[in-house]
């Protein structure tokens, strides 16, 4: 009974996608996933700055730092970066580019058409 439970999990944990399953994304399912991901990543990072800003209380009197709320505030600015830079990366992904070229030259010459991700 063991053998069968593992057995059972094991092929649950390593099963792989047939290759019907898998679903492509569109390019502009793709784009508007990286534009989100860029909103939210620029909101985070405006608020994480905000909080690490807010985190020193200086008065007249005495000056206090909450590190608590600076690491907080860190943390939520540093999430946001990286949710800009995954959102440009998806974005251009979504939108390759073709550049076509004429080279001339005495030794070589030639059309070339390049398309670059």
């Amino acid at each position: 009974m063991r053998k069968a439970i593992v057995v059972v999990i094991a092929v649950i944990l390593f099963a792989s996608p047939a290759m019907a399953q898998t679903v492509a994304q569109s390019n502009e399912s793709k784009r508007s996933a990286g534009t989100m991901k860029l909103w939210i990543g620029i909101g985070a990072l405006a608020l994480g700055t905000l909080v690490a800003a807010k985190s020193s209380d200086t008065s007249t009197a005495t000056s206090s730092l909450s590190t608590s709320q600076l690491v907080t505030g860190l943390v939520i600015a540093g999430a946001g970066g990286f949710l800009i830079w995954k959102g440009l990366q998806e974005r251009k992904a979504a939108s390759p580019s073709t550049t076509f070229g004429i080279s001339a030259g005495k030794q070589s010459s030639g059309v070339f058409v390049r398309r670059s991700w």
